[in-house]
């Protein structure tokens, strides 16, 4: 990559904000983030902050495995009265929002 596309990749990615979560994410799914520890504000996101949120949110993955091999209804609480359930929808959001904004 020419030091000139980067320059322009770094800018948009750091800098540039074109994430509405809004347009996803409703009331409900917001709170369900907040019991994760993660803060969505009324507002728009570079990709760059899409990033480190989505990440925050995959780090509760490999909890679900292991609830997963000893509940295959996946009812079981996550962490924080969040259930398998709720999480996984949130993720699936998370995918759409990444798939739209082309992340």
């Amino acid at each position: 990559m020419e030091k000139v596309e980067y320059e322009n990749w770094r800018q948009k990615y750091f800098n540039k904000e074109l994430v509405d979560f809004s347009k996803y994410l409703d009331k409900e799914d917001i709170q369900i983030l907040e019991k994760l520890g993660i803060e969505i504000e009324n507002r728009m996101y570079t990709e760059y902050d899409f990033d480190m949120i989505e990440q925050n949110l995959l780090k509760y993955y490999k909890n679900i495995e292991k609830l997963q091999n000893n509940d295959e209804k996946c009812t079981k609480i996550l962490i924080n009265e969040v259930t398998v359930e709720q999480y996984k929808n949130i993720v699936q959001k998370f995918s759409k929002i990444s798939s739209d904004y082309k992340i």
